[in-house]
């Protein structure tokens, strides 16, 4: 956990030793979980790797669910949400080709 780990030590080094935060602001997300809300896990076998997702989806469908997360909550991953969003994406890419298509 980066908040007690890296974010907090780094914190009470820097007071203790300089009386100066290190950071002015840190910007945090919660876990990125399964679709069900549980912590993903190889040994539950929920796990998907990002490079999984690049080869079936493309970066743009992963850049897309980054893009559309809630940051200040757990951040839900799943094939079903993904899939939502790459047909979402299709759709508008598709209707953007038709009217560039069409401006001529």
């Amino acid at each position: 956990d980066q908040h007690r780990g890296w974010f907090h030590s780094s914190l009470l080094a820097s007071v203790g030793t300089r009386d100066v935060a290190p950071y002015k602001a840190v910007l945090t997300h919660g876990f990125v979980v399964d679709g069900d809300g549980k912590k993903m896990s190889k040994s539950l076998g929920n796990y998907v790797s990002p490079e999984k997702i690049l080869k079936e989806m493309g970066a743009e469908i992963l850049r897309l669910w980054v893009a559309a997360a809630d940051y200040r909550d757990d951040i839900r991953m799943s094939k079903q949400i993904l899939d939502g969003l790459a047909e979402g994406y299709r759709k508008i890419r598709n209707t953007l080709r038709y009217a560039l298509g069409n401006l001529y």
